[in-house]
């Protein structure tokens, strides 16, 4: 064992003194930063939820509004300004331009809690002199919330609304209904959130609260069928409903809910902004909200595998036959070693450089799309649910996993370029021979699977892209996993063997 290691050892020392090995550093360094500026060429910016963005629009609103009280309007001017419908067309311009002449933000609470929509809900009722005093007093008050910018008591005020309505409707289910109303303004004083300054925030609380308001509903649905005579809602044929479909309906419909709770629960306690599961395929429970653009790019880098496939057909090429077109092969033979722990030593060392040459792939990606996209979105975990549980998975492995899975066809290729170089014993061939089969391997297969030739699922491209395959969008239908494991094995060990034979029984 102790020379299998010197063997390797010398073999890794021998790679380290080519200038060739520095080419491929700075190859796998331009792939990553190279993918990364083609990645951030091409997306999208996405401004609709930009302060600019929205308040731009509602200075649109008005500018649209204010056209329906202009001189040259098809409405007279009179029925314009007198009209209901005039007066809430002047209540609404006047309201955005309340918002734009403040300089409030889009996000602000007092926009988005509803209590500037309040106050002018109020001030159209004074307009149409309906119950005057009563109307400005609440405009009056409002107006003074928002001035003070006393959130907290507004908030407050919406949950004692909140419960009285909320029982009404669902009566049975007193708890989940006062858990619903007052959960925004205890989490928000508790932990002194004050609404608006993190949107995403908001859209969590937003979500915990619709959740809670729903399972109280369905409490109060599972309640109503069990218990009492069942009445169909108003319009439905009596003869048409089926109450215990209706119940499974409510059950499945309520454990939906309670991962969603679950989701935003988890995210508001861990403080996870953003659900990056979506850069991998998945389908979030909630909403995950605005994925950075540093876990997509990041992300979209183990599609870049391809080079390091290039850079180990290259280095097996030339670990064996290169012995051989220099003639360094007889000094090597020399050494009272057998012929066959020099071939092992030579694929373990191509090996372990595919595993380095990947791993460095996967810092330089990281490095790449941290130096292109920031910093910000580095705590951003996948989040996961299962009855009602949820929990957080880091992207960072889960992109690391789909290097594992990318690094099979590294493993596979490297195999067959090294049983190339022991068989042709010349590096330019070898490297050639390589190539040729390695870029040509896939469309070969591709093509065969589109004239529906079915045996073309047992060549050795055919079953390298295993993540396709698990998820059954593989080049040709009913391929499994395990088959397309035994496949790359049956090939492996022939590629092995024709190595073994080319450096072990051959004459030098």
């Amino acid at each position: 064992m102790g020379k299998m290691f010197k063997l390797i050892k010398n073999e890794i020392i021998k790679l380290l003194k080519r200038k060739s090995l520095l080419v491929m550093l700075l190859v796998i360094a331009f792939v990553a930063v190279g993918a990364a500026v083609l990645f951030n060429y091409n997306r999208e910016i996405d401004e609709t939820s930009s302060d600019e963005y929205l308040v731009g629009k509602w200075k649109k609103e008005i500018e649209d509004l204010e056209r329906f009280f202009a001189p040259d309007h098809y409405l007279d001017n009179a029925y314009a300004d007198n009209s209901t419908r005039g007066k809430q067309y002047r209540n609404r311009s006047e309201m955005l331009q309340f918002l734009v002449d403040n300089h409030y933000s889009p996000y602000d609470w007092r926009y988005t809690s509803g209590l500037i929509q309040a106050m002018f809900d109020h001030k159209l009722q004074m307009d149409m002199n309906y119950n005057y005093e009563h109307h400005k007093s609440e405009y009056d008050r409002l107006k003074a919330l928002a001035d003070s910018d006393d959130w907290k008591t507004y908030y407050r005020e919406l949950a004692e609304n909140a419960e009285e309505n909320y029982l009404y409707l669902h009566p049975i289910a007193e708890a989940e209904v006062k858990d619903a109303a007052w959960f925004e303004y205890e989490y928000r004083t508790q932990n002194d959130f004050r609404p608006g300054e993190e949107p995403w925030r908001d859209q969590l609380i937003e979500s915990v609260v619709s959740s809670k308001i729903s399972l109280a509903y369905f409490a109060q649905e599972e309640y109503e069928r069990t218990h009492l005579e069942y009445t169909p809602p108003l319009g439905r044929d009596p003869a048409m409903e089926k109450p215990d479909l209706t119940l499974k309906q409510v059950a499945e419909n309520r454990k939906s809910v309670a991962d969603k709770l679950a989701v935003a629960t988890y995210r508001l306690e861990h403080n996870v902004k953003t659900d990056v599961g979506s850069v991998f395929g998945e389908v979030p429970v909630l909403s995950g909200g605005k994925v950075s653009p540093f876990w997509e790019c990041f992300a979209t880098s183990s599609e870049f595998i391809l080079a390091i496939g290039v850079l180990v057909i290259i280095v097996a090429g030339q670990i064996v036959a290169s012995e051989f077109s220099s003639g360094t092969i007889k000094f090597l033979l020399v050494n009272p070693v057998k012929r066959w722990k020099i071939v092992i030593a030579k694929y373990v060392t191509v090996i372990l450089l595919s595993v380095v040459f990947t791993l460095l792939l996967y810092i330089a990606s990281a490095l790449a799309s941290l130096a292109f996209f920031g910093a910000d979105a580095l705590g951003d975990v996948i989040v996961r649910v299962e009855n009602g549980v949820a929990w957080g998975i880091s992207p960072y492995l889960a992109i690391l996993g789909n290097y594992g899975w990318a690094f099979v066809e590294v493993l596979v290729i490297a195999t067959m370029a090294f049983a190339i170089s022991s068989l042709l014993r010349s590096t330019a061939i070898s490297i050639g021979v390589g190539l040729f089969v390695y870029l040509s391997g896939t469309a070969i297969v591709e093509v065969l699977a589109t004239f529906g030739i079915d045996f073309g699922r047992y060549l050795l491209f055919a079953n390298m892209d295993l993540p396709a395959i698990v998820k059954n969008v593989a080049v040709f239908p009913n391929q499994t996993l395990p088959e397309a494991i035994i496949l790359l094995t049956g090939h492996m060990v022939v590629f092995l063997l024709t190595a073994w034979d080319g450096f072990v029984r051959r004459e030098i």
